[in-house]
C-alpha cells in the first residue's frame, strides 16, 4: 500500500517504519522541488488540497504537466505553445514567461529539435499589445531576419529577461 497507512492500534515498530518512510519521502519531495521556480511551486498541488501528498504524487504531477515521453507529445507541446497568450499585468507576464521557459526547456532537454527563430517569434507575437512589447516584437523580427544563426537559447533567455 502506498503511501503506507498506520493501523488504528499501531505498534512502536509500525510507527517507526512509518516515520522512516515519511522522512525519506520528505527528502525526495525536497529533491524534486528544490530547483523549481517560485511560479512553478505555485502550480504544484498543496498539502491543504491533497492531504496525502507524497513525492510520488509530485513526480507524477511534474511528469504529466512538464514531461515529454515521445516525439508526438513533444510536437503537440510545441504546437500548443504557439497559442499561449500573455495577459495584461506583471503577474500575468511573469507566468507567461515562466510557462514558455519551462516548456521550451522541456522540449530542448528531451532532444526535440527546437527552431529558435520560431520560438522567439511566437513568444514575442503573443505578448499583449503595449508599446514596449511592440518594440520588442520589432527587434525580434529584425534579429530573426538579419541574424537567424544568432537566435538561440541564450537569445531566448535574454529576451525573457527583457520582457520581465
Amino acid at each position: 500500500v502506498y503511501p503506507p497507512m498506520l493501523p488504528a492500534n499501531y505498534t512502536d515498530a509500525e510507527l517507526a517504519a512509518f516515520n522512516a518512510w515519511a522522512k525519506k519521502d520528505s527528502t525526495a519531495q525536497q529533491i524534486l522541488t528544490a530547483a523549481l521556480s517560485p511560479n512553478l511551486h505555485l502550480l504544484l498541488p498543496s498539502v491543504e488540497d491533497t492531504p496525502d501528498l507524497t513525492a510520488r504524487s509530485i513526480y507524477q504531477f511534474l511528469r504529466e504537466n512538464y514531461g515529454i515521453s515521445d516525439v508526438l507529445t513533444a510536437y503537440n507541446i510545441r504546437e500548443s505553445i504557439r497559442s499561449f497568450q500573455c495577459l495584461v499585468g506583471m503577474d500575468a507576464t511573469t507566468k507567461y514567461v515562466e510557462k514558455w521557459k519551462v516548456t521550451v526547456s522541456a522540449l530542448f532537454a528531451a532532444g526535440y529539435p527546437v527552431i529558435w527563430t520560431d520560438i522567439v517569434i511566437n513568444f514575442a507575437k503573443n505578448l499583449y499589445q503595449h508599446y514596449v512589447f511592440g518594440v520588442i516584437r520589432d527587434d525580434v523580427i529584425t534579429k530573426c531576419s538579419d541574424s537567424p544563426l544568432l537566435v538561440n537559447q541564450t537569445y531566448f533567455n535574454a529576451l525573457c529577461q527583457r520582457v520581465l
